[in-house]
């Protein structure tokens, strides 16, 4: 299979994007079931969460993700907030860090929106190189013998920016100097998720279905992903939280699940799909709550070694379920929010109609 049929391969099977390839691949999905007992004693990915902390925000984000770390001190939250009503297509990109009490705003951009709302971190872009022209050196006198006479130096090219980069539907910003500058100011409607390679830079996809293709930035274009199949390290990420899609629907990781985020790194292999609550429980479904609910499968024990792109649905077990959650799921992402140590889940919700923003974090703890 040549390496563009590969990567369409990828994300058409997935439904959206490249959202586990093999698990795609895989056919007749079998449902993941519950932790075996016996399992559990041998497998060091079951991974449980717990609540760490909550809090309330006033404004109507819709979005929302967990920068690594730029600097040596902290990491970042970025916000993604619409406009005041429906039909408003402005949209403020702010970037934040936590202080130790409180989150303060570093920074903040105006943009519109084009299409569906996408909000990715990563490293997307080469960055823009700069050519450097060094100094002059005086040639040495006539009769000086004390200089040796200077070869005439060639510019030279900077390596590219390593600033955390903040991909929307209007373009790629970098984080640098305490500011968003724009990198690759184009629009960019219809990406919605982003594909970590190792040694390379980050791939999006664009489109869904069988209209879903995989792209790559260069200083100046974005063009269509060539690579060779996909494999080693790496995984997908979803960038549009809970927006509804042409095909939407039929991105689950069993029945009635939705899936919703991944994270495949060392130890922390997370499939996170997303039981929408009901409005009561009924007489078919006593256990039928009003509010949504989080699932995270990991590897089973005779899954544990194999990367995101060769996992099957048939190689995961649901590890943990959270209570349901106050209000409707906007946004799910996995990071250190708090850059304490803490890795976990990061939910963004809706409240009160609508009217109030909430980030939950679940912190991960010991397998168990």
């Amino acid at each position: 299979m040549t390496d563009m049929n590969q990567l369409r391969h990828v994300v058409r099977m997935a439904g959206v994007a490249a959202c586990i390839n093999a698990m795609g691949m895989a056919g007749a999905q079998t449902v993941p079931q519950r932790p075996d007992p016996n399992n559990r004693l041998y497998n060091a990915f079951r991974t449980q969460f717990k609540p760490s902390w909550n809090v309330a925000i006033r404004d109507p984000v819709k979005l929302v993700d967990i920068g690594p770390v730029t600097d040596s001190k902290r990491s970042n939250l970025v916000l993604l907030i619409s406009g005041t009503t429906a039909g408003d297509t402005q949209r403020k990109l702010r970037i934040l860090h936590w202080n130790g009490n409180s989150y303060d705003t570093d920074s903040e951009s105006v943009s519109q929106s084009v299409g569906i709302d996408t909000l990715l971190l990563g490293k997307f872009h080469p960055g823009m190189n700069t050519t450097v022209v060094p100094a002059s050196v005086p040639a040495p006198s006539v009769g000086d013998k004390s200089q040796k006479l200077q070869k005439p130096q060639k510019p030279r090219v900077t390596a590219p920016s390593r600033n955390l980069q903040v991909l929307t539907n209007s373009g790629i910003y970098s984080w640098a100097d305490g500011s968003l500058q724009p990198l690759f100011a184009r629009q960019l409607p219809d990406v919605k998720q982003s594909i970590s390679l190792d040694n390379h830079l980050d791939l999006v996809v664009v489109g869904a279905g069988e209209g879903s293709l995989p792209y790559e930035f260069t200083q100046t274009e974005m063009k269509p992903a060539v690579r060779e199949k996909l494999s080693g390290g790496g995984f997908a990420r979803f960038g549009i939280g809970l927006q509804p899609f042409p095909g939407s629907d039929t991105v689950n990781l069993a029945p009635g699940i939705h899936y919703v985020q991944s994270m495949w790194s060392g130890r922390n292999k997370w499939l996170i799909g997303l039981v929408r609550g009901q409005a009561a429980p009924t007489v078919a479904d006593p256990s039928a709550t009003k509010g949504d609910r989080l699932i995270v499968y990991t590897p089973k024990f005779q899954g544990r070694d194999k990367s995101f792109w060769e996992t099957r649905m048939d190689d995961m077990e649901e590890s943990w379920r959270s209570e349901p959650l106050p209000g409707h799921v906007l946004d799910v992402r996995v990071g250190d929010p708090h850059n304490d140590g803490k890795l976990g889940i990061l939910v963004l919700t809706s409240e009160n109609d609508d009217k109030d923003r909430r980030l939950i974090f679940f912190a991960a703890t010991s397998a168990g």
